[in-house]
């Protein structure tokens, strides 16, 4: 199924995107022809935190999903290239959602995991309403060297996705793979 997600979002209802309890998304990477007019205009109003820039339409999926999230129960798992993390063109957007609290855990990828791309990506997984001991909190975990390699193609094994998987479950820091950080600490940076 192909369509225009930024133009015309395929769940609406009430003049405003369908919002979802859970919302499990790849969206294209780092597109560079995209309808940025529109999106300044958006009659959805999913322009909720900006406009991003012209060569990148990254945070305008991520906002769309964002608003696509029902307010107590919303949660969201997103695949993004790593740059997401640290490209300055979209620092305030990165701001305003780190201050709204969305952000529950960022896992860093290693490269060729993906056959179209063998860049760095990143799971980023929101929640709408984080429970009180992960209130104002974000864990990173940083999974680039838990990767198999064949040949030119890399992937997950078990033990890997046990090791992530576990790191998220008890959401705590871990000596080189994992850290929970204030978002106090974040806003400083």
């Amino acid at each position: 199924m192909r369509g225009d997600t930024i133009s015309y979002p395929a769940f609406t209802e009430d003049d405003r995107v369908k919002q979802f309890d859970i919302v499990i998304a790849n969206p294209p990477y780092s597109i560079k022809q995209w309808d940025r007019n529109s999106w300044q205009h958006d009659p959805w109003n999913r322009n909720i935190y900006g406009t991003p820039s012209q060569g990148c339409a990254d945070y305008a999926f991520f906002q769309h999903i964002i608003s696509s999230l029902k307010e107590d129960t919303g949660r969201c798992g997103i695949l993004f290239p790593h740059g997401i993390l640290e490209r300055d063109n979209e620092q305030k957007m990165r701001a305003k959602i780190v201050e709204d609290d969305l952000v529950d855990c960022i896992i860093g990828l290693g490269e060729n995991l993906f056959y179209n791309s063998s860049m760095e990506s990143c799971l980023v997984f929101c929640k709408k309403n984080k429970t009180i001991s992960q209130k104002g909190k974000i864990l990173f975990i940083d999974a680039k060297n838990e990767l198999t390699t064949d040949k030119t193609q890399s992937f997950l094994d078990k033990v890997h996705i046990s090791k992530i998987y576990e790191a998220y479950k008890k959401y705590e820091s871990i000596e080189g793979f994992s850290r929970v950080v204030d978002i106090e600490e974040i806003k400083d940076h």
